[in-house]
């Protein structure tokens, strides 16, 4: 009879996968072709130990060679450790393939090789197919389809959980998005200003430019003022745009002013919206 696993014990239903007789004993492997289990009761019964040694022998096993499963509660006069969950579940140890090769390399029982053997040949022959699988019952399929059900379950909730770190993590550019588009030419500090303010920020442009050259990203003095300082040239934050005027008289001068470049844009909008800085982003 196939043993249900409860949830996080297992992920798969603990059913016998193959059986075969050795020596005029039945041997049962549980589980799954890649991860075989046996059962220490039946291990016994084929090295014709007592039920109360069975404890002495799951000792000389190695703990990562066997697990622990919750199956029906069973008898508690086996003699190995069990553990009542209820009135109806019951932990029980089983033997992983290396456990049992080891239980029976240990054991001084003449059979014991045979045993070893026989397993050996039963499970290549359910790897490589040449064993008959044992027949599942409507119970045992209909088991088998509520786990397949729970792992797509559980994988779709993990995709999920994925999408949803993505967006998380992408929250920087959906803000940016959502202010301005982006564009690779340059604006001024005042409609800068302006974009911060429509998404929140309480600024206009003259407490922008004071902001600026309190942080360092403009000069504070003499005929650099308001100028981008090297830091910001540096990070290329700030572009400078020189326009060329003609008076009167016939002279002219050159006035210089600072633009945001689009780097820039992106920078300060995630910068002062209390968003991460994208800016290696879009290097």
């Amino acid at each position: 009879m196939p043993f249900p696993i409860l949830p996080n014990t297992m992920t798969t239903e603990l059913s016998i996968i193959g059986s075969r007789d050795i020596l005029g004993k039945t041997v049962n492997a549980y589980g799954d072709f890649e991860n075989p289990l046996f059962d220490p009761a039946e291990v016994a019964e084929w090295l014709d130990y007592r039920k109360d040694n069975i404890s002495h022998m799951l000792a000389d096993v190695d703990e990562n060679e066997k697990v622990l499963i919750e199956v029906p509660t069973v008898d508690s006069s086996n003699g190995y450790e069990s553990k009542k969950q209820g009135n109806l579940r019951t932990k029980r140890w089983f033997l992983k393939e290396f456990g049992l090769y080891e239980t029976l390399m240990l054991s001084k029982k003449p059979q014991a090789k045979e045993f070893k053997k026989g397993v050996k040949a039963l499970l290549h022959d359910l790897r490589t197919g040449k064993a008959k699988l044992a027949p599942q019952s409507l119970e045992q399929q209909v088991a088998n389809g509520l786990i397949a059900a729970n792992q797509i379950i559980q994988r779709l909730q993990t995709q999920v959980a994925v999408a949803e770190q993505q967006i998380e993590a992408d929250k920087p550019k959906v803000v940016f998005a959502d202010a301005v588009s982006v564009s690779k030419s340059s604006i001024l500090i005042a409609e800068l200003a302006k974009i911060l303010r429509q998404n929140g920020m309480d600024i206009g442009g003259t407490r922008l430019f004071e902001r600026l050259r309190t942080e360092g990203y403009l000069c504070s003095k003499g005929s650099q003022w308001n100028m981008p300082s090297q830091r910001s040239m540096d990070l290329c934050l700030f572009e400078i745009k020189e326009t060329v005027i003609t008076h009167s008289d016939g002279h002219t001068t050159i006035s210089k002013t600072p633009k945001v470049t689009g780097k820039g844009q992106i920078y300060f909008v995630n910068k002062y919206l209390g968003k991460d800085t994208i800016i290696a982003e879009i290097a």
